[in-house]
């Protein structure tokens, strides 16, 4: 119901803030959850993960907030680049993990979701890269 109020919300200035909202909900629950998997790693490594995850949970963000500071351009860039396909991964993360959740419900010896979530999304995402790197190549034939 709240989406539906929020694609129907006709003030445009105060719809932002809810889609960062949503952004930042999708990420501190996959972090979570991947923190859950990391239990038997050490303190060191743990903190060292949260960092990188962190760092590129928000390059997108940092990218579009600096884009008039002068940066080198392949920072930049690879901060975009980066975010984006961070976006795209925590969208297909979110979704196999609310399947792995709920097949948990029905075969409560499931203990791996995570995991099968994980191999979903790297599979869909390497699927989606392999389909538009062909599509590229036979559109420049």
């Amino acid at each position: 119901m709240y989406l539906i109020t929020i694609l129907t919300h006709n003030d445009s200035a105060n719809i932002f803030p809810d889609i960062y909202t949503c952004l930042c909900r999708r990420q501190c629950l996959i972090f979570i959850r991947a923190l859950q998997m990391l239990s038997g790693f050490s303190l060191g490594m743990k903190v060292l993960l949260s960092v990188i995850y962190w760092m590129v949970a928000f390059s997108l963000v940092i990218a579009m907030l600096t884009r008039h500071i002068d940066m080198p351009v392949l920072l930049s860039k690879s901060m975009f680049h980066i975010g984006s396909a961070w976006l795209v991964f925590t969208l297909y993360m979110i979704f196999a993990l609310l399947i792995a959740d709920v097949t948990k419900l029905f075969v409560p010896s499931l203990n791996h979701g995570f995991y099968y979530a994980l191999g979903v999304t790297c599979c869909l995402l390497i699927q989606r890269i392999i389909f538009v790197r062909t599509s590229f190549q036979n559109r420049d034939e």
